[in-house]
């Protein structure tokens, strides 16, 4: 609605817009050969975030071939689904420097397709809007010609938008809220690494009043040093009576209780370099409790302070 020495405008009708992450990054997996004859090569992509897709772009995406009309690109997603995005162009020219967007202005590159400009690819890259993002990319180049035309992939990269569905990197030190231990536990998959970020090297997590339950085989594993994870609770960790949960280069602190102050543990739990602290309030209190039927496993330098 206007305001101003006129008058009073209008209300204007509504308007909405959501918000996206993006992130842009180039394979480290390069230059590979493309020998000469047919052939299939691979380079690979590890995309560290993970988003539920709404765009992808294949970026800076350079190579040296004799006739570039031998070549195939297909891309794969982490989940095994692929799409041929650019299939045997422009005949009998040299080299490629191209990039590939579904809102590119123009779907007529160049031959020799040399210019770096962005331009909609064979096949729509909405194939992958609403998968995950995170884990393996690979591209794919297949020479599909017995001749004597070889080359080499020197770069390519992806540019992937969408909305963060599940942060398994901790770099919060409390609350509920996404990049908190509690978030990324709750969202976890089973099989999935939960990595406390090396940020928080020297910090302490601090989980609230509530044990968190592990109900489902989960790694938790720090990429900082001295990282510490404690309560105001009980304890700090239940484990599900089926779960398989192994901590790897962290400390915990127990909660208040004086049995299993640290982790109750009726399922399997795994130590590898884990330091077990007491609470300094409640002394003589069991730190770790194991049910019947329980399994612990200990590895590497293991440190704990009964």
């Amino acid at each position: 609605k206007g305001i101003n020495t006129c008058g009073n405008g209008v209300w204007s009708s509504a308007f909405t817009f959501t918000t996206v992450s993006c992130l842009a990054l180039m394979s480290s997996n390069v230059p590979v050969n493309i020998p000469v004859g047919t052939s299939v090569v691979t380079s690979i992509f590890d995309c560290p975030l993970d988003m539920v897709i709404t765009d992808v772009n294949i970026i800076n995406l350079t190579g040296t071939h004799s006739w570039v009309d031998d070549l195939k690109f297909t891309i794969i997603a982490p989940d095994a689904s692929e799409r041929l995005i650019w299939n045997q162009p422009c005949g009998n020219d040299d080299n490629f420097n191209i990039q590939f967007d579904d809102e590119a202005a123009n779907n007529n590159w160049p031959c020799p397709p040399t210019n770096g400009m962005m331009y909609k690819p064979d096949n729509t890259l909405s194939f992958f809007d609403n998968k995950h993002s995170a884990g393996i990319w690979t591209l794919e180049v297949e020479d599909v010609y017995p001749s004597a035309d070889g080359g080499i992939l020197n770069t390519w990269g992806l540019k992937v938008c969408g909305t963060l569905d599940c942060q398994l990197i901790v770099n919060q030190t409390s609350g509920t809220g996404f990049g908190s231990l509690p978030a990324a536990i709750a969202c976890a998959g089973t099989g999935d690494t939960i990595r406390l970020a090396g940020l928080l090297s020297g910090q302490t997590i601090n989980i609230g009043g509530s044990p968190l339950l592990l109900d489902k085989n989960l790694v938790i594993k720090s990429e900082g040093s001295g990282i510490n994870i404690t309560g105001s609770g009980s304890r700090v960790f239940e484990i599900g009576n089926s779960a398989q949960v192994e901590f790897v280069d962290v400390k915990i602190t127990a909660g208040t209780s004086m049995s299993g102050g640290a982790i109750n543990n009726p399922g399997i739990v795994k130590f590898k370099n884990v330091t077990i602290e007491p609470n300094p309030g409640v002394p003589g209190a069991s730190l770790i409790t194991n049910t019947p039927g329980a399994q612990l496993f200990v590895a590497g330098t293991c440190n704990i302070h009964q």
